[in-house]
């Protein structure tokens, strides 16, 4: 049985819909840790995807680094554990590629300038 031009259509527009979804900002809000203050407060931080999508892992590795270097304190801290949260659990990610991740999640937060060497950004 032949399938017409016109049933591939729409896999192909949910797939792009996916994919441009997955690497869309997110907002999030990230409680701010005052130590000795008894009031809480948050801090919206605009995510450059969601850190538990791999897929957007994929597609933008620098722009996450480059996120983890440069946003607010509060939020690349947040976004930095999450992201290394995710990568730790992911069974689809190689061992050898999750020690490399977790290595420039921690130099985007601490040593930007190797990163930058090495990622070229």
């Amino acid at each position: 049985m032949k399938r017409s031009a016109s049933h591939a259509l729409p896999v192909f527009l949910s797939l792009a819909g996916f994919l441009l979804g997955a690497c869309a900002g997110l907002q999030r809000s990230v409680p701010v840790n005052d130590t000795g203050k008894a009031d809480s407060r948050e801090v919206t931080c605009q995510y450059p995807h969601d850190p538990s999508n791999l897929l957007a892992l994929l597609f933008s590795y620098k722009k996450e680094m480059h996120y983890i270097t440069h946003a607010e304190e509060t939020c690349r801290h947040a976004f930095a554990n999450e992201l290394r949260a995710v990568v730790r659990s992911s069974f689809l990610i190689p061992k050898g590629c999750v020690q490399v991740t977790l290595k420039d999640i921690d130099d985007a937060l601490y040593h930007p300038e190797e990163l930058r060497k090495r990622l070229n950004y």
